[in-house]
Formats: C-alpha cells, sequence, structure tokens
C-alpha cells in the first residue's frame, strides 16, 4: 500500500489541522509567504523556538507574536532584549548546554517530553532551516534522516554521531523515530521518503508548480553506481527507474501534475514541493 503523505493539512485554514509541534529555527523568515509561517506557528499544538529563532520570530512579527511554549537551546544566540521581553511574557527558557546535540535537536526533545506527558504523538514541523546558511540546511536534513522510522529495525532511537571513549551515553541526543517530520520554509516543503511506495495527496492550490526527489547518493567517477532507482506517477515528467545520484541524473525542477503523486524509490530520498505565493 505504501505510506500517504497530506501537508496541506497544516497549511491550509479551511482543513482540519492536525497537531503538531512547530520548531522555530533561527533562520530568515522572508517574503513571499511570511504570513503562512505565522499560520502555521500559531495554529501548533506545542510552540517551540530554537536559540536564536526566538530573535527571528520577535523581529519578524513583533511585540504582538503568538508567544513559544518554550525557548530551549545554548542560547549562544538569542538576545539581551529578546530573552527579557519573553521572560517577562512567562515564556520557558530553558538552556541546555550540551555541545553533543545542535538546538534544533534540543528542540525535538522538547517536544519528546511533552509526548510523553500528555501521551499523543506530534507531528514535528521544522520552521525554516531551508533557506539561509548552507550547512544549517543540511543539518535540516541530517535531522529529518534522524527522525524517520527504519522498517528494518527495532531500535526506536537514532543517536546522533559515534560515541567516544570516557563520556556517559547521557552525553549524546537520543531522538525517538516517528511517523512523521517536515520542514517549511517561506517559498518550500520538504521531507524525507524512506525506501519502499510513498502515496502524496497534493492540494495544487496551495503547492507548485515545482518538485524535486533528491537522492543522497554521490557520483563521483562513470563508473560509480551510487545512488537509487525511482519510479513515479502523477509528475510532469515522471521517474521509471531511473538510477538518481548528486552528479548524475536528478530530477529537479520537475512540475506536479496530479492531486495524487505516487513515488517508490530502492533508498531514502528528499521530497520537496514549491509553496504558491499567496494570492497567486
Amino acid at each position: 500500500m505504501g505510506q500517504r503523505w497530506d501537508v496541506s493539512n497544516i497549511l491550509n485554514p479551511k482543513k482540519d489541522t492536525i497537531r503538531y509541534a512547530a520548531i522555530m529555527l533561527n533562520s530568515p523568515i522572508l517574503q513571499p509567504n511570511r504570513s503562512l509561517i505565522e499560520k502555521v506557528w500559531k495554529e501548533a499544538t506545542l510552540r517551540l523556538c530554537a536559540d536564536g529563532g526566538a530573535n527571528r520570530l520577535l523581529d519578524t512579527f513583533g511585540q504582538s507574536c503568538t508567544l513559544p511554549h518554550e525557548i530551549r537551546g545554548d542560547l549562544d544566540s538569542l538576545r539581551d532584549e529578546v530573552e527579557k521581553f519573553f521572560a517577562a511574557k512567562n515564556v520557558r527558557i530553558t538552556r541546555a548546554a550540551s555541545q553533543y546535540a545542535t538546538d534544533l535537536q534540543k528542540c525535538i526533545i522538547a517536544v519528546e517530553e511533552y509526548e510523553e506527558e500528555h501521551n499523543e504523538e506530534l507531528v514535528v514541523v521544522i520552521l525554516g532551516g531551508l533557506s539561509g546558511r548552507l550547512d544549517q540546511t543540511m543539518h535540516t536534513f541530517h535531522v529529518l534522516c534522524q527522525l524517520a522510522k527504519d522498517p528494518s529495525s527495532d531500535n526506536k532511537k537514532i543517536m546522533n554521531g559515534n560515541r567516544k571513549a570516557g563520556l556517559d551515553e547521557s552525553e549524546y541526543v537520543q531522538l525517538e523515530r516517528r511517523e512523521k517530520a517536515i520542514a517549511i520554509s517561506e517559498n518550500s516543503v520538504a521531507w524525507l521518503l524512506g525506501k519502499g511506495k510513498h502515496i502524496i495527496d497534493i492540494d495544487l492550490d496551495i503547492f507548485g508548480p515545482t518538485c524535486g526527489l533528491l537522492p543522497f547518493a554521490a557520483k563521483v567517477t562513470d563508473s560509480d553506481e551510487s545512488g537509487t532507482r525511482i519510479w513515479t506517477e502523477g509528475l510532469r515528467w515522471n521517474l521509471a527507474g531511473e538510477h538518481s545520484a548528486v552528479g548524475g541524473f536528478l530530477s529537479t525542477s520537475n512540475h506536479l501534475k496530479d492531486p495524487v503523486v505516487t513515488v517508490e524509490t530502492e533508498q531514502a530520498i528528499i521530497w520537496t514541493m514549491e509553496i504558491r505565493e499567496e494570492g497567486s
């Protein structure tokens, strides 16, 4: 059957909103669609700012912004005046100093704490992380990989990095794998499609026209067989088992054609769609 995806209920106010945790990163919140980011933030069940994400929230939406439930991280980016503003609003501010987890990962741990307390699993929505610094974008993809379910393993947690001698296991972040985690910027949405078949329901009034299927493997020599084979239905240029790798064949700037797209892949890939400008 395959895994079914529909993220339009996060972006479309006319649909019933699913319960999700929104994590605001320290990355630019640009036009277009700034109001869309604000809507996703406002409607979240749980709102978290990853350190300097609180700066972005206040700078972009002003003192009338919807408050986060918590600001968490090592707080080396949080400006003093921003910290004072949110502290005066009784927002929880948590300094988590571990150097073996990023601020994003620390916020995901906060999501896990909420889930354990309330006995429910939320969809994780990362706001930002697809624009700004390239290394931060790659880290967003890294975390999406960490959170994805692994059908070949019973391991429910993923450790960040290899354990080093002399350090206790508790020094390392261990994240719960989960059904769904997505990243949203002002013009794109992205998530990981694991090995196997996926059915993606698409609101063409919100998404399009472009989309992309991005493998992780790189082809660096002519004889290199790295990459994954991909099959699709519902795109303008469908794939029929082509071998896809960075440096080889890539399906970027493809176009959405049908309201339901089917993707089957031999290895995990990133699926991304353009978000239409509001009013377009």
